[in-house]
């Protein structure tokens, strides 16, 4: 992952192993981490690795 992007998600509260909820993927990726929702551009969500956990 790009250093910078990985600095920007840190900033909103994304680290490794926390729970997200994808809220929306058009026009843009929302997801909400605890409390905070986020939209992501395609470019930085594509370097977003996720386990799905139902």
């Amino acid at each position: 992952m790009n250093p910078e992007v990985e600095l920007r998600l840190f900033g909103f509260g994304l680290f490794p192993g926390i729970e997200i909820e994808l809220l929306q993927r058009f026009p843009s990726y929302i997801i909400r981490c605890e409390r905070t929702e986020v939209a992501l551009e395609t470019s930085v969500a594509s370097q977003v690795r996720v386990t799905v956990v139902r």
